[in-house]
């Protein structure tokens, strides 16, 4: 992918992108969430190499990355309904110490 392209998929100027690819600039959290969406990966993915993840990171992130899919589209009274239930069946997984 060309800068030119890069820049026109997230609505931002050529040379941003260029002060970017040479470390002068970074990219806001609202940026790097757009970029990895249109690459179809998580930022998780962009911000760190693989050989920095351990096996149990790579897990951790797959399964954060299938809650966030999941709950993508649901509305704000599903959201708080799912978060009530996970935040009741904490302290069950805190005894079983999974």
């Amino acid at each position: 992918m060309t800068q030119t392209q890069l820049a026109a998929l997230l609505d931002v100027g050529i040379t941003y992108i260029s002060h970017v690819e040479n470390g002068n600039k970074t990219m806001s959290i609202e940026l790097i969430n757009r970029l990895a969406d249109a690459l179809t990966c998580s930022p998780y993915q962009l911000l760190f190499s693989d050989s920095e993840l351990t096996h149990e990171d790579e897990h951790r992130r797959i399964y954060q990355d299938e809650l966030l899919t999941i709950t993508k589209y649901r509305n704000l009274e599903e959201l708080k309904y799912l978060l009530a239930i996970v935040r009741a069946h904490l302290p069950i997984l805190d005894e079983l110490k999974l």
